[in-house]
């Protein structure tokens, strides 16, 4: 897990999309024809049929009785039991499911419930395939040990696994400082070869925890696919979504990353460490999407605001690297401490190779005034790109912040848009520890942003209601780089066509 702040060569980013999303979205499974549906309800009887005007009591009773294809509906009401799903479903005859029934509020509810064998989930699928979880509210885990709570655990190894617009709210670690854990979510592959794969968390709230150095949902070790999406995150004490490699969550250290994953259409909010105490002095360091080591992962479409970063690629291990993610049409807005943080938190730590990011929309970042600016370069960054990104400070105006004084070009930046409401006289820069103030003598040092310009964005209404789409007469029109790499994208943070008449805008909209 994180600690707090102070084997094949990479895919290309357009067949990563093309392989998850053809695992994840065309799931290719034939029905049972003898598929069964079974309910359960507070006031069942577990000597009952299970059907729904003869439910069942407990959802441990309906599930060891649920084989591939079935369905257990659970009725309306608190379930104080601990869930675990005791076989798979199958390609042949589909999933077992565990849902509400359509339109009735099912609580998976852990009050007084003890977190045993040191951790462990509310919901537990290990070592499991072929199960959906879906519609359900999954809350009040909580332990005041070492042991750490997990809202939904997804352990081991396994394929097809579905996370489906659940409600996850209030685990909690109360143990101090970095003794204490709890997640949201956690998806943990510990086998290798045999890795998690097809995981979908998708249209999931997931609120109100406390993490300690923990994450509110966390993919780690060997987990090889998975599409986190349209998820709502908010209000959590520790980190929203992070990718994590090289932590030893696997046996076998070629198969320790996370990998060939998509973040998009997240909204994550209100993830800040200013109170957890496994932080010292309030320190805002938690991150709203964080790779951690992880490869081959797009991070697209997400609107990340108020938070303490905004997102952040970078490896806690000495030696590792997050490569290869794609960071392309954010919002990135609002954030506490930085916009955007590249490479290790420390000299001694892992950093950011081959990273990519492009046509996303960073806009008064930095709201503690601590100097981290919309954009924050750290150690052992390398070959990294900024292109196409609109980048609009608040008064402060700290744009780009390499504050490490090193020889290494982490970064090439170049065709973006930068604007502060000051004027360009009032924008600062940092690069290898020297600081410029005005944008001609950074570009004259660094050989960056030779094309980019310094002008006003003329949003449609980004102060009062954060709409950030380009309004008439906007300079980020027709003004990005077209050079046809797939890393670009053909479609902006509303899914309309990038291309108009060969020239691309800059930020995360096309102008419409």
């Amino acid at each position: 897990m994180p600690k707090p702040r102070h084997v094949s060569s990479p895919m290309p980013p357009r067949l990563i999309v093309q392989a998850v999303l053809a695992a994840l979205l065309c799931l290719c499974v034939t029905a049972a024809s003898h598929a069964a549906q079974f309910h359960v309800a507070p006031h069942g009887s577990n000597a009952a049929a299970g059907t729904r005007d003869a439910p069942w009591r407990t959802i441990d009773f309906a599930l060891a009785r649920a084989h591939a294809g079935d369905t257990v509906f659970l009725h309306a009401g608190r379930y104080a039991e601990k869930v675990r799903f005791p076989r798979s479903g199958s390609r042949r005859n589909g999933f077992i499911t565990l849902r509400n029934v359509p339109g009735e509020r099912a609580v998976i509810d852990g009050s007084g419930l003890r977190v045993a064998g040191g951790e462990q989930g509310l919901v537990t699928i290990a070592d499991r395939s072929y199960i959906r979880l879906q519609g359900l509210t999954i809350t009040r885990f909580r332990s005041d040990d070492e042991s750490v709570p997990m809202g939904v655990f997804v352990t081991g190894a396994g394929r097809h696994i579905q996370l489906l617009d659940n409600r996850i709210t209030a685990i909690e670690t109360h143990q101090p400082g970095c003794e204490g854990n709890a997640l949201g979510i956690a998806v943990y592959g510990r086998r290798a070869p045999e890795a998690l794969s097809e995981i979908r968390i998708r249209g999931n709230e997931v609120a109100h925890l406390k993490t300690g150095c923990s994450e509110s949902v966390s993919i780690n070790g060997n987990v090889d696919g998975f599409e986190i999406a349209h998820n709502h995150i908010h209000d959590n004490n520790n980190i929203g979504i992070d990718v994590i490699g090289h932590e030893g969550m696997a046996p076998d250290p070629r198969f320790d990353v996370a990998r060939n994953g998509v973040i998009v259409s997240n909204t994550v909010h209100g993830i800040t460490s200013s109170a957890n105490s496994a932080y010292p002095d309030g320190e805002m360091a938690a991150g709203g999407i964080y790779v951690d080591g992880g490869r081959d992962v797009i991070i697209e479409r997400n609107r990340v605001f108020d938070n303490d970063i905004g997102i952040e690629l970078a490896s806690e291990h000495g030696g590792k690297a997050t490569r290869n993610v794609l960071v392309r049409n954010n919002l990135i807005y609002h954030n506490r401490s930085m916009g955007l943080a590249i490479g290790g938190y420390a000299p001694d730590v892992g950093g950011a190779e081959g990273c990519r990011i492009v046509h996303n929309t960073f806009y008064h970042n930095d709201t503690a005034r601590s100097w981290g600016g919309e954009v924050v370069i750290q150690h052992n960054a390398r070959d990294n790109r900024f292109h196409n990104n609109i980048v609009y400070a608040n008064e402060q105006a700290v744009f780009i912040n390499y504050y490490v004084e090193s020889t290494a070009r982490p970064l090439a930046s170049d065709h973006n848009l930068f604007y502060v409401e000051r004027g360009r006289s009032a924008g600062q820069w940092q690069w290898r520890g020297e600081h410029f103030q005005g944008m001609a003598g950074y570009v004259r040092a660094t050989g960056n942003d030779r094309h980019s310009r310094f002008a006003d964005p003329r949003f449609v209404a980004a102060r009062a209601v954060q709409d950030f789409r380009l309004g008439h007469r906007s300079a980020a029109i027709d003004a990005g780089l077209n050079i046809g790499d797939s890393a670009f994208g053909d479609l902006d943070f509303e899914g309309r066509p990038r291309l108009n008449g060969g020239a691309v805008d800059v930020g995360a909209y096309e102008y419409d």
